[in-house]
């Protein structure tokens, strides 16, 4: 009897020896399996965290996307400013073309005159030269020294010596 309970009692260890044996599998099994979804988890949490940090940057870019887009409007204000003068300037310029081109004209018509003026100038250097003036006569003088004084002589002097300074 002995024999037998131990027997008996042997097969019960052996049987629970086995029944634990496939339980510690079983947890083995379950470990592994938890260690590979911990794993994975882990990997899931790094590439969430990888996004966020993007979507963080993002943000960042966003916020700052009003601030950049608020220093073009106003280089683009400037510019504007810029062109505006630049306009001005050339319609200033335009005006300048404009007096440039009416002094031409003034210029040209100053020309004509001045070459009109020269004309007459040799016309009437050309009528002086018809009249001789006698040095050399004693009449002449003495007729010349009772005209001294009077208006007509003193226009031909003058006329004879601004003929001169023109030469």
């Amino acid at each position: 009897m002995v024999a037998e309970e131990v027997r008996k009692l042997a097969e019960r260890s052996a049987g629970a020896t086995k029944e634990i044996a496939q339980i510690i599998l079983a947890v083995q099994e379950e470990t592994a399996i938890a260690v590979v979804a911990m794993e994975e988890g882990t990997r899931e949490v790094e590439a969430g965290l990888i996004c966020t940090s993007k979507a963080g940057g993002s943000l960042k870019q966003i916020i700052h996307a009003p601030e950049q887009v608020g220093e073009m409007i106003k280089q683009i204000a400037a510019i504007a400013i810029e062109q505006s003068d630049a306009t001005e300037q050339i319609n200033n310029m335009e005006q300048i073309a404009g007096l440039v081109k009416e002094s031409a004209g003034g210029a040209r018509e100053t020309a004509n005159a001045c070459e009109d003026l020269s004309e007459l100038a040799l016309d009437l250097q050309r009528l002086f030269a018809k009249f001789q003036l006698n040095d050399g006569s004693e009449n002449d003088r003495s007729s010349s020294r009772d005209n001294e004084g009077s208006p007509g002589s003193r226009q031909k002097e003058s006329l004879v010596k601004a003929l001169a300074a023109a030469r």
